[in-house]
Order: structure tokens, then sequence, then C-alpha cells
């Protein structure tokens, strides 16, 4: 595959990323946060095996099919069953609604682009945008950290 077809796949890839982080802020029930972790996992070992495939690094390969294995597959397999062996059924109480979560996300997002702006510059022509994406995917994980009341 050429880099003219693997950059736009990639840009969505990390586009998605974003997404689903987005809508793991939004979710309330603990069952579907997993299935968005999975799907998220899958993602990023996708984006990364394409990585590994637009540059030829091995340890992408390896980097790839870890995140495959942990990220997408043991880790949500953990989860639902430490979910289904405690019987916990319900929602999840915010501290913050919804609403103002995903407003945060937002601001979150905006700063990781600022914040990334000027290392543009020094990045390959591949990744240009997606390094504010994946900062912001990063800090998007800190808000998913907030107290929560079960």
């Amino acid at each position: 595959m050429t880099i003219a077809v693997l950059v736009p796949i990639l840009k969505f890839l990390a586009a998605w990323i974003l997404l689903l982080s987005f809508a793991l802020l939004a979710q309330r029930r603990l069952l579907s946060l997993t299935h968005l972790l999975a799907w998220q996992g899958g993602t990023l070992a996708l984006s990364t095996a394409l990585v590994a495939v637009l540059t030829g690094d091995g340890l992408l390969w390896v980097s790839a099919g870890l995140t495959l294995l942990l990220k997408a597959l043991l880790i949500p397999a953990i989860l639902h069953r430490l979910l289904r062996r405690l019987q916990v059924r319900g929602d999840v109480e915010m501290t913050l609604n919804a609403t103002s979560t995903q407003l945060l996300g937002i601001v979150v997002v905006v700063f990781a682009f600022a914040l990334a702006s000027p290392l543009a510059g020094s990045l390959p022509v591949a990744t240009h945008g997606m390094l504010g994406i994946a900062l912001a995917s990063f800090l998007i994980a800190f808000l998913l950290t907030r107290p929560l009341n079960i």
C-alpha cells in the first residue's frame, strides 16, 4: 500500500479513536464502557499496524499485537467477568452531567491542538494532524478518571 492510501486511513482511525473517547465520556453503563474500551483498543491496534506497514518497523507489529491482545481483548474480558461476578447491572452516577463532561472534553481537545501546533512542523507529513488527536485522547482519559458515585 502506498502512503497516499494509508495516510487518509490513519487520519480517519485517529479521528475515530477521538470519537470513541467522547463516547466513553458520555456513557453511563459499565458494560457499555467495556465494549467501547474494546473498540478503542481494536482501533488503536489497527492504526498501529498500519503505521508498521507504512514505516516497515517490526517493533510496531509487536506493539499492535500487544495492544490488540491486552486492550482490545484481555482487559475488556476481565472487566466483563468482574462485572458479572460482582453482579453490577446499573448505571454509573457521575459527579458532572454528560453535557458538562462533553463540553469539558471539547475544551481539552482545543487545548491539545493548541499545544501540539508548534510541534507540527517537525513531524512527518503523514502525522501532522494526528499529534493533536493523540494528545487530546490522552488528556480525555484523565476526564474518565474523575470521581464516580456507583
